[in-house]
């Protein structure tokens, strides 16, 4: 999935802000295995760290997420050397829908916004997930509303950026598309 590979870039790029003598070691875990957090903080915790930070790409309300958080808060409460903490969403980073809005941007400077139309992708989720794991749409639909008001207080029209998902929920990609259409875009 393209997901490991950004998340191995951003772990690159996190290292490469540190000293060499002051780096810490980075390692990735995903929550497709849940079991693969756990290893990764026994890793950790193998090569001698006493704190470590549990930075999770995605939404940490999530069921995979919170099966990984569940097996790896059982292998910290067994080794008390090792403070392991879960840092906050990432998705509430108001950095992160500023960035998204400005890549937006770049793409599309030399045309006029009243002809620009934007769908945000998200992944979706079953209905039952969304009942579960409110807070996860929740963090969701507040990055998209971040991202949609940097967007339209940049000169597109608000009507012009919409939500869609892959999976599960609707609007899909297509009919966001062909709704951006018809309204000119």
């Amino acid at each position: 999935a393209p997901g490991v590979a950004a998340a191995a870039a951003l772990a690159h790029e996190i290292a490469e802000l540190w000293e060499p003598l002051v780096r810490p070691q980075i390692t990735l875990a995903t929550c497709q295995y849940p079991d693969d957090l756990r290893r990764a903080i026994i890793e950790q915790a193998d090569a001698g760290a006493t704190r470590i930070a549990v930075v999770i790409l995605g939404s940490p309300e999530s069921a995979a997420a919170e099966h990984a958080l569940a097996l790896a808060s059982d292998t910290a409460k067994h080794d008390l050397a090792t403070q392991v903490r879960v840092a906050s969403s990432i998705w509430n980073d108001r950095q992160l829908a500023r960035r998204l809005a400005e890549r937006v941007l770049a793409h599309v400077e030399h045309t006029p916004y009243a002809n620009v139309g934007v769908a945000l992708v998200c992944p979706g989720s079953p209905e039952a997930w969304v009942r579960r794991y409110a807070a996860s749409e929740q963090t969701e639909n507040y990055f998209i509303q971040r991202v949609r008001m940097r967007l339209s207080d940049a000169g597109l029209k608000c009507e012009h950026v919409r939500a869609a998902w892959l999976d599960w929920q609707p609007p899909d990609v297509t009919e966001t598309i062909r709704h951006l259409a018809v309204l000119g875009c």
